[in-house]
């Protein structure tokens, strides 16, 4: 991410796939449990500009990261968001062993994007503030893929 950047308290939930695939009306699915997880919220900026980066990483069981990523895949492709909404896979397969950045349109200029990142049964899921480009958030999983 650079320097500059300080730890700070965690987020909570509402920066996730799952919270923005719920707010968009995408069919319902669901993160499995993990075995171990950290989250970490990394800021920088004064409030009026702050620039933020959430991140959530998990070890599941065997298999249940891919299958996740899978279901993320499906439920995008199926989805039917209100007029003037809208989400889409913007890129796949960049990092890791598997990966998927996924732009939701939440109407009004209201953009999220979301990055999520595989490596065996390791997966990290990531939102950054200001939103960052595609290719920005393409190389951020790359480097998180080179951490696990």
């Amino acid at each position: 991410m650079g320097s500059g950047y300080t730890v700070a308290p965690g987020s909570g939930g509402d920066w996730t796939f799952e919270f923005n695939a719920s707010a968009l009306g995408c069919p319902r699915g669901g993160k499995p449990d993990p075995v171990s997880e950290r989250e970490r919220t990394l800021r920088k900026g004064e409030p009026q500009d702050e620039d933020f980066v959430l991140q959530h990483t998990g070890r599941y069981a065997a298999g249940k990261a891919a299958r996740y990523l899978d279901g993320v895949r499906e439920r995008v492709s199926s989805c039917s968001p209100r007029e003037g909404q809208s989400v889409r896979i913007a890129a796949q397969d960049f990092a890791g062993e598997e990966s998927v950045l996924v732009v939701f349109d939440h109407g009004g200029g209201s953009l999220a994007r979301i990055l999520l990142v595989r490596k065996g049964d390791v997966l990290t899921e990531v939102y950054t503030k200001p939103v960052r480009g595609d290719a920005a958030n393409r190389d951020l999983g790359r480097k998180a893929a080179a951490r696990f």
